[in-house]
């Protein structure tokens, strides 16, 4: 089964890198060979979520500042299935609610259309998730010959290597200065309507600077955005 071709590779892939960078440039290649179009590996915490992938960054941008781990079907199906899976937008479309529609539009906008999902459970209400995304409709390809113990061990040993990456991107996020101000602000209690009023701008310029930044930072929340930005210096 060509899948089972590229967890082999994907193994030897890990083992073969040095550095997180070098793996991420080799999982791109690898998907691309196998003809998926993006890969996205996710770490998830009872209240934290850590990303690596090549999907596109305005892409990535709207996930995060939209919370859509929440509406995420394939999160979703990953904490009840618990074992790998096949979908694809449109199917999760047809019996979504209206978030869930909304996201599937987006996504699908982005060239996010089907794909295969390996979730492995690493803790007490924590997985690691791979997926592999593909621009086409889904072809409704079975997972039964999917070789299972090869690809929880490649997603385990990409969560071996990526568990932290995320932070070591946080440490180099580069705000803007009025990203840096206003969540300096917030954190000294400000709130969005009022850095608004004093600095003469509209509120949904400010909110946009605001979801820049905690997009920058990998973050859910104000709260976070402002924490970490402390921790790093960063305000």
């Amino acid at each position: 089964m060509k899948r089972n071709r590229f967890f082999r590779e994907l193994i030897d892939a890990v083992g073969g890198t040095s550095s997180d960078k070098a793996l991420k440039r080799a999982l791109s290649r690898l998907r691309a060979s196998y003809d998926y179009d993006y890969f996205a590996f996710v770490n998830l915490h009872a209240h934290k979520v850590n990303a690596v992938s090549d999907y596109p960054e305005e892409w990535k941008a709207i996930y995060l500042a939209g919370s859509y781990t929440i509406v995420d079907p394939v999160i979703t199906s990953a904490k009840r299935i618990k074992r790998p899976f096949e979908w694809s937008i449109e199917r999760e479309r047809r019996r979504a609610t209206d978030d869930v529609k909304r996201f599937c539009d987006e996504a699908a906008s982005f060239g996010i259309r089907s794909g295969l999902s390996i979730p492995m459970r690493t803790g007490i209400g924590q997985f690691a998730l791979l997926t592999l995304a593909s621009s086409r409709d889904a072809d409704r390809t079975s997972t039964a010959e999917l070789d299972i113990a090869a690809a929880v061990s490649a997603v385990a040993l990409l969560h071996g290597r990526f568990a932290r990456a995320p932070e070591a991107s946080q440490k180099l996020a580069n705000l803007s200065s009025r990203e840096a101000t206003f969540l300096k602000m917030i954190a000294e209690g400000m709130k969005m309507a009022d850095i608004a009023d004093v600095e003469g701008l509209a509120y949904n310029t400010v909110a946009f600077h605001i979801n820049n930044a905690k997009a920058k930072l990998q973050v859910y929340t104000l709260p976070q955005a402002t924490a970490l930005a402390t921790k790093l210096s960063l305000i």
